[in-house]
């Protein structure tokens, strides 16, 4: 079934969790769109639009970067560097203070599951450089440190922590928030066809190559991350994917990735391999990826029952089972040979 349709894969997105799919036949000419690649927040960064140029895809990158020098943890300069190193009550922007407000209202609707707070703890294990296992102690020292809802941002943006050493990192949320303002920017700009994709994040509006109407989101399958697992037609949202396979390293035949549940210190011990969350809004979408992983299949599904925010989700348990949220349950589509191991196929879930 997946030999319909061509794998538009760059570089960038070999190491991510989401690609775009798109049929062989033409609807719109493909030659309409304009595509370029960039790197920023850390990431590969592709920008697909239809009706530009590069400058003004150029445009849409500079953006970015703009974003970057606010939420980036590694640029000295950036606001959120400087109010980790701050002890004392810091003023930011008045956009970063609109996403931090938000991101605090997410981790205390999400217990925590998703923490902005948790930049201490990224530091002490250090996934994608010393890949070191901390020592309890250690662990122990530092969860005072990241402690969710542990801060206040006042109405002309002055951010107050509870705890003056405790670290930042939005690096699990504002790549969505990217991803969407970079599709607004576009959308300001006359552009209604589009598609950018931001490290597991992926927004697009209007329709796709070969499409008269949506785009095709190919969700990567989370036992076999060379291949697709299924896909869903949308249009006009941002895709966010979590997973246990994207990183991690392995010590003494343990397995150890990089999304932490903040309440322990340790990676999340979840029911889950991955999760895709589909929503308007890119922050949202970005970070209940991680809180929805965090909580596991059965608190993540009641987190959804319970219509706090506006999202859709696909859930790949680890028993092989899928997951789907009342409104893709007619929409997603389950390639037929996709596997969770060698002798079994993943399956749609009743539930």
């Amino acid at each position: 079934m997946i030999k319909k349709y061509m794998l538009k894969i760059t570089a960038a997105l070999t190491v991510i969790m989401i690609v775009v799919l798109e049929f062989c036949g033409c609807v719109n000419n493909s030659t309409d769109y304009t595509a370029k690649e960039y790197f920023a927040m850390d990431t590969f960064i592709t920008v697909k639009a239809k009706g530009v140029n590069n400058n003004d895809l150029d445009e849409v990158y500079s953006l970015i970067k703009d974003m970057e020098s606010v939420f980036s943890r590694t640029i000295e300069t950036s606001e959120i560097s400087r109010l980790n190193l701050s002890e004392t009550p810091f003023r930011v922007s008045e956009e970063c203070a609109e996403v931090l407000k938000k991101l605090n209202l997410i981790s205390l609707d999400t217990h925590g599951a998703f923490n902005p707070c948790v930049g201490a703890l990224t530091d002490l294990w250090d996934v994608n450089g010393e890949k070191y296992v901390p020592t309890k102690e250690e662990i122990s020292g530092v969860l005072p440190l990241v402690e969710y809802g542990s801060y206040e941002v006042a109405n002309d943006g002055t951010v107050t922590k509870e705890n003056t050493k405790t670290l930042f990192d939005l690096g699990a949320a504002v790549k969505g928030y990217a991803a969407e303002q970079s599709i607004s920017k576009l959308k300001s700009m006359g552009v209604s066809d589009a598609m950018i994709s931001i490290g597991g994040n992926i927004a697009v509006c209007g329709s796709a190559p070969g499409s008269d109407n949506e785009w095709t989101v190919g969700i990567k399958n989370p036992f076999y991350p060379d291949s697709v697992a299924g896909y869903v037609k949308c249009t006009d949202t941002v895709v966010s994917v979590s997973g246990d396979y994207e990183r991690y390293f392995e010590k003494d035949g343990v397995i150890y990735h990089h999304i932490f549940d903040s309440s322990t210190g340790y990676p999340a011990d979840s029911s889950l391999k991955s999760v895709a969350v589909f929503a308007r809004d890119g922050l949202v979408s970005d970070a209940l990826s991680t809180a929805l992983f965090v909580m596991g299949t059965e608190k993540a599904l009641e987190f959804y029952s319970e219509g706090k925010y506006d999202f859709e989700a696909v859930l790949f348990d680890k028993s092989g089972a899928v997951y789907l949220t009342d409104g893709l349950k007619d929409s997603f589509v389950l390639f037929e040979d996709a596997k969770y191991n060698e002798n079994n196929r993943l399956y749609v879930s009743e539930h």
